[in-house]
């Protein structure tokens, strides 16, 4: 992070040229829309671990979501 504080000014940009516009608008949204979805709680196949909806890995074994 450095020694900059935080502004508008010092925020992180991407610059889109203007024919690659809507795809790079397509691409906000569906990372958007990715992250509202609320995944539900789940147990892990290999420990039985109870694990947050938000998870893909158990973290006590490592196991996958299914």
């Amino acid at each position: 992070m450095g020694e900059l504080p935080v502004t508008a000014e010092t925020l992180p940009q991407v610059w889109v040229d203007g024919v690659e516009r809507p795809r790079a608008r397509e691409l906000i949204h569906q990372a958007l829309d990715q992250t509202q979805v609320h995944a539900t709680d789940w147990l892990c196949t290999q420990c039985g671990e109870p694990i947050e909806g938000q998870f893909t890995e158990c973290w006590s074994c490592g196991k996958g979501r299914p």
